[in-house]
């Protein structure tokens, strides 16, 4: 049909006489959108900390404990997130990584409640200031005032760097002046003074080596009693102390490069109100929650777990471990293949290599448990911000992008220097370049590619310099699309499947997902979800073909953006015949579901059925046409309570399986907001395109979406927290807490369109106008063409 389309097209164009072009006019772009945003709460790992994108930044962070007789309790003192401090609750009320916003803190067993607020003034275009107010209450209920600690401090360390120049503080007239200088930062300023009266201020400071500034509480509690000033003259961290009585307020101003005095006379009070205005206002037009979560209470969650998501940035630099390039498995060749490599949990020291540093600013799951990139992660945190914040998006992309290596592989987790490591058990720690990840950045770009395309008309984020300037958009895509290209080709490669078996037909490909132990599948993102037991080379896995097929489609998205007409085509057909695999490899008309294959004693082709999220993937992933007879089965699927449905949202894993709730239960029963957001979004697809389950998709879209939102909420109610999962018979959150990243998918959810109604609703082009580009360009030809012809259309009519 688009073969016509062009056709006619052509032809008008004929008649024409000249082609028809987009308008040339455009805005003139922000300066400051040309730039990085540079400085923001990018240590996501601490409560609250600052830094710039740039190895030789200096580390700012915050530290707090009451005090007893003067002296603190280490075991009191606040610095990185930690579970075990037992938080009532604490993240970003409202926050934007461009402007600033406000957190808030609730210390229970210390007694105390915390707000920091942050500006970044936008008159800044260097982003090289920013100013922060910190406050201290005794907790809500606390009856007597209590005597606290507030330490800030400051720190410059730069492994791998040429060590920066000096740094230095002192104090006068109660007020604590920083000053020094980094290769990349320049000349820097920092003052911390009390708002109001009262309270004492003191400064000292301390030599450490570079890579253990970000250890300032060990350095804190081991020098503060002596606060000992022996050593060089010029400390690399100081520590700015205030202690007070009651309630206290603290300023903290920084200034950089040529704006040092920027912020010498900033009204933060009014700094923070444009802020918050400026945050509600975009927020309003673009994640109003709609109907049934229309209250006030349900826009406070939403703006509170958007901006945590954004508040979760972080900027990391350092080495990896990484095992040698060689095949862990042996290729996964032979049976008992996991012997040899002893699992994908055993460091193998004599295989480990440290690779060259590197840069990622990534968003994280969560900050007191994964304060670390991951690749899994990445794709839904960028879904919902790019919507949000376009240029952002793409920043974090890219970032991403560039840690793709020459063979095409990149490291699911990331795990950036010594401080990242001090997160993560040694076990765990190395990453194999042998072994995948749920490629999720390919949905990211897909998406942005529709968001270029349609020039913005249906976005509604910050200013953009991609959507004023479409070159530059055009320039972004045609970067990353070799990139992206190589990726696709290395997972291909490194995941192909042994086909050597009996299969039902001869497809030239099916995937199996490296570094499979028994009883785990760590690369697939699925950990303890069941599989064939024991593992074998001859599996194939459903979602790896899956994975797959949703490349294939974004890289079509990505060739058709760039009028690339032949990879276009290429990709087209590669993705059909990836659906075709997967319902000759994939689906068993016994158990009704697409399951994993495995091999019999035979090396004949047979099916591991567990039916559960991995049963799913093709429709999640938008494999499936909406007139798809199996559609009906899936659907049922879905809605069966003895088998996923769950009044809190779709469990993991059939309540019927026999290894339903077992062992761990990671993937084995939990609800995960992302897997009930893929069929949320999936299911309105189905609804807003006429076929046939269109109308039962619409009560299923309605009772899912109600129920999953309604669980977040409701744990976010009780606890002041979001989860990683959610309990699939309570609703309650569990596991990780502040687990913000793709929990805060439900955003999204909210502001989806209500259907209880059954109001009439249609498939929005991707244009978001009228009429697609191409029936536009069809009616116009067709005008054209009757114009043209239009003495000659009786006698063609009669004939």
């Amino acid at each position: 049909m688009h073969i016509f389309y062009y056709v006619v097209a052509l032809c008008s164009w004929s008649v024409l006489g000249k082609t028809l072009t987009a308008s040339e006019e455009t805005l003139s772009i922000n300066s400051s959108r040309g730039r990085p945003i540079l400085w923001g709460p990018y240590r996501p790992n601490v409560y609250f900390g600052m830094r710039a994108r740039t190895p030789d930044s200096p580390l700012i962070g915050l530290m707090w404990a009451p005090l007893h007789d003067g002296d603190i309790v280490d075991s009191d003192l606040r610095h990185t997130c930690e579970q075990a401090d037992h938080m009532r609750g604490y993240g970003w009320t409202e926050y934007d990584v461009r402007h600033g916003g406000m957190q808030t803190l609730h210390d229970a067993e210390n007694g105390l409640d915390m707000e920091t607020s942050l500006v970044m003034p936008e008159r800044d275009e260097q982003r090289g200031s920013w100013a922060a107010r910190i406050k201290v209450s005794p907790a809500a209920g606390t009856d007597k005032a209590i005597n606290s600690t507030i330490i800030l401090y400051i720190g410059l360390g730069t492994p791998h760097l040429t060590p920066p120049s000096a740094l230095n503080c002192e104090v006068s007239s109660g007020i604590v002046r920083c000053v020094g200088s980094t290769p990349r930062i320049g000349d820097f300023q920092l003052s911390m003074s009390r708002v109001g009266v009262g309270s004492s201020v003191d400064v000292w400071g301390s030599s450490v080596s570079d890579d253990n500034v970000w250890q300032a509480k060990a350095t804190f509690l081991d020098n503060r009693r002596a606060k000992t000033d022996d050593g060089p003259p010029n400390k690399n961290i100081y520590f700015l102390e205030a202690t007070s009585e009651g309630e206290s307020e603290f300023d903290i101003v920084f200034s950089s490069g040529s704006v040092q005095n920027t912020l010498n006379s900033i009204d933060l009070d009014r700094e923070m109100r444009l802020a918050r205005s400026s945050f509600s206002s975009r927020f309003d037009a673009l994640y109003r929650p709609q109907s049934p979560f229309s209250d006030t209470a349900f826009a406070g969650c939403s703006k509170a777990l958007l901006s945590n998501l954004l508040g979760g940035l972080g900027y990391f630099y350092g080495d990896s471990r990484v095992d040698a390039p060689r095949s862990l498995d042996n290729g996964g060749t032979t049976t008992g293949f996991w012997k040899a490599a002893k699992g994908t949990k055993v460091l193998h020291k004599s295989h480990v290599l440290s690779s060259s540093p590197s840069e990622l600013f990534s968003f994280v799951p969560s900050r007191p448990f994964f304060p670390r990139g991951f690749l899994w992660d990445e794709g839904f945190h960028l879904l919902l911000v790019l919507k949000w914040d376009l240029d952002l998006a793409i920043e974090v992309l890219v970032s991403w992008i560039d840690l793709i290596d020459e063979n095409g592989w990149i490291a699911r987790e990331q795990i950036l220097g010594a401080e990242a490591r001090s997160k993560v058990p040694p076990e765990f720690q190395i990453q194999h370049s042998q072994h995948a990840n749920p490629p999720t950045l390919f949905l990211a770009v897909g998406a942005i590619c529709e968001i270029l395309s349609a020039n913005g008309r249906s976005y509604h984020g910050h200013d953009s310099k991609y959507l004023k300037d479409p070159e530059t958009g055009i320039d972004f895509i045609r970067k990353i699309y070799p990139l992206m290209e190589r990726q696709y080709t290395w997972f291909r490669r490194t995941q192909a499947g042994n086909m050597n078996y009996t299969r039902p037909y001869s497809p030239r490909e099916g995937y199996r997902w490296r570094g499979r132990t028994p009883g785990n599948t760590f690369a697939s993102g699925l950990d303890d979800y069941p599989r064939a037991e024991p593992p074998h080379p001859g599996e194939l896995h459903v979602d790896a073909l899956s994975w797959v097929g949703a490349m294939a489609d974004s890289l079509g998205r990505v060739a058709a953006f760039l009028d690339d007409g032949s990879a276009s085509v290429g990709f087209a057909k590669e993705r059909k015949e990836i659906v075709s695999t997967i319902d000759a490899l994939h689906w068993s008309a016994k158990a009704n579901t697409f399951c994993d294959a495995s091999v019999d004693d035979d090396n004949n082709h047979v099916f591991t059925c567990h039916k559960g999220c991995v049963s799913l993937f093709p429709f999640m992933l938008g494999l499936m046409v909406v007139n798809d007879s199996r559609l009906d089965t899936i659907l049922s699927l879905l809605q069966d309570p003895n088998h996923l449905w769950s009044p809190h949202g779709i469990r993991s894993l059939s309540r019927m399986d026999p290894y339903y709730g077992t062992d761990e239960d990671y993937w084995r029963s939990p609800i995960w907001v992302n897997i009930n957001y893929l069929l949320v979004k999936q299911l309105l697809i189905l609804v807003s395109t006429p076929g046939p389950y269109s109308g039962r998709a619409r009560h299923l879209y309605n009772d899912l979406r109600r129920n999953i939102v309604t669980t977040v909420y409701d744990s976010w109610q009780e606890t002041g927290f979001a989860w990683e999962q959610y309990n699939a018979e309570t609703g309650a959150g569990q596991r990780t807490q502040h687990f913000t990243g793709w929990t805060a998918l439900v955003v999204d959810m909210m502001a989806m369109p209500d259907l209880e109604r059954n109001e009439t609703i249609f498939r929005v082009a991707t244009s978001d106008q009228f009429m697609p580009p191409h029936h536009l360009w069809l009616a116009i030809a067709i005008l054209i063409l009757i114009f043209t012809f239009r003495k000659r259309l009786p006698r063609l009519i009669r004939r």
